[in-house]
């Protein structure tokens, strides 16, 4: 088994400067990349050893503005498996986390490896849920989501955990610059489990976007977010099914200008699939505008919303998407969509697989903003 990386660059109308597959080792999944300078790019992820001893390391690679490889770093050992996930940012040049799962001391723990921009990994963190004394089956477990770096001392993490009575919940972790806990805020409703889509820095602590799954039909779901202030106080939760439509995921968030660009998927109605959604919000989290993107999926049981946001360099966003078609078997392209920042309508989209390989499931893991725009 061989898992490959898509890279893709693109300059303001979406042109492609390259397409290239990046085998390292055996099994290698890339989950996170980050943009270092013009010529030299960042990205972390896991390898897979093959049956019967399967293991998982956490890798870092070093890759230059062409997609070319330049060297990796593996660490880890068979006894602490790491599966490393996205849903991280940094603010500090040069220093970067990459978020994971594992066991340890026989529990499930969320990992934080610490980066600089040479991959060299400076140091590891785990936090473990706070219902770990629980009798109940499962009260251990715990999933990271998201982490975003505002300074070199304060690092908000959200995690995925599970207490008897509330099935799953989101926990919000305030982290000092070793990953110690300072606090942890709990999210959770009677029964309806939760997952933290996105979180950005807002107004001295943290806002994140919780969606709530109402049934076991996946686009039944409603958007909360929440704003925590630096010290875990609870200032507001608003809702989000105030944004038109349905709102049924809201996986990206970013701050511009002083308002809160917030980008996801939205149904006609509650038992449609989704299509691409971005919406602005003003500072109490009242809604500004909301735009449509795009098409359904051609199949009923696909989906599409945007899952990662920027800001490019002539001040308007573009997103990505893992557009689905049926044409005999599944199918799936990376979508990129560029957004004008006025009031959210389509510019332009573009699809992207690699040039070898049409039919290959193509996801579109990260999305950075490069510095040639």
């Amino acid at each position: 088994m061989l898992w490959l990386c898509l890279f893709v660059s693109s300059f303001a109308f979406g042109q492609t400067t390259f397409s290239s597959r990046v085998p390292i080792v055996t099994a290698t999944v890339f989950n996170s990349v980050q943009v270092l300078s013009e010529n030299k790019y960042l990205v972390t992820g896991a390898t897979y050893d093959t049956i019967p001893n399967v293991h998982v390391d956490a890798i870092s690679a070093l890759f230059d503005a062409f997609g070319n490889f330049v060297s990796s770093q593996q660490f880890g050992d068979s006894l602490h498996q790491t599966i490393t996930q996205h849903h991280t940012s940094s603010s500090i040049p040069n220093y970067y986390i990459q978020q994971g799962y594992g066991n340890r001391n026989g529990k499930p723990a969320a990992l934080y490896f610490w980066f600089n921009q040479n991959g060299d990994t400076l140091q590891s963190a785990t936090l473990q849920s706070p219902f770990v004394n629980e009798t109940y089956f499962g009260s251990t477990y715990i999933n990271p989501l998201y982490t975003i770096i505002v300074s070199d001392s304060t690092i908000y993490a959200t995690t995925g955990v599970f207490q008897e009575g509330t099935s799953n919940d989101v926990c919000i972790w305030h982290l000092d610059k070793y990953g110690n806990e300072l606090w942890h805020y709990i999210y959770a409703t009677e029964a309806d489990p939760e997952t933290c889509f996105a979180m950005i820095p807002w107004q001295g602590g943290v806002m994140a976007a919780i969606g709530k799954r109402n049934s076991d039909f996946s686009f039944d779901n409603d958007i909360v977010l929440v704003h925590l202030l630096e010290d875990g106080t609870e200032n507001s939760i608003i809702d989000g099914n105030d944004w038109n439509n349905f709102p049924v995921y809201n996986l990206a968030m970013l701050v511009d200008n002083g308002k809160i660009i917030c980008a996801g998927g939205i149904s006609e109605a509650i038992d449609l699939n989704s299509r691409c959604a971005i919406w602005q919000l003003d500072e109490t989290g009242q809604l500004i505008w909301s735009s449509p993107l795009g098409a359904y999926a051609e199949s009923a049981i696909g989906y599409n919303y945007i899952k990662n946001l920027v800001k490019v360099s002539d001040g308007n966003y573009v997103g990505t998407n893992d557009f689905y078609t049926w044409d005999g078997g599944t199918h799936y392209e990376a979508q990129v969509i560029k957004c004008d920042s006025t009031d959210g309508s389509m510019m332009w989209e573009r699809y992207y697989h690699f040039v070898e390989s049409q039919s290959d499931m193509h996801h579109a893991i990260d999305l950075k903003a490069t510095p040639d725009g």
